[in-house]
């Protein structure tokens, strides 16, 4: 499982996930639950609709952020 968390700038988590033009991005091993940073992804035009699509590209299944909004997904 690949997992997103956006961030505001390199180590502070951002405060919305459709506005955030970076995030983290982890593996997660599904059988060892051992986890794995894969590095950083930039997205050059973050909004909704937009940023889901790319992670999306990216192979990313779940995002752990501060506030999604129904139209972000």
């Amino acid at each position: 499982m690949r997992i997103a968390i956006p961030l505001a700038d390199a180590g502070t988590l951002a405060e919305e996930f459709s506005r955030a033009g970076l995030f983290a991005l982890y593996d997660v091993h599904d059988e060892t639950r051992a986890v794995g940073y894969i590095g950083r992804q930039n997205i050059a035009d973050p909004g909704c609709g937009r940023t889901s699509s790319v992670l999306r590209e990216h192979g990313v299944e779940v995002v752990l952020g501060h506030r999604v909004s129904e139209n972000a997904v």
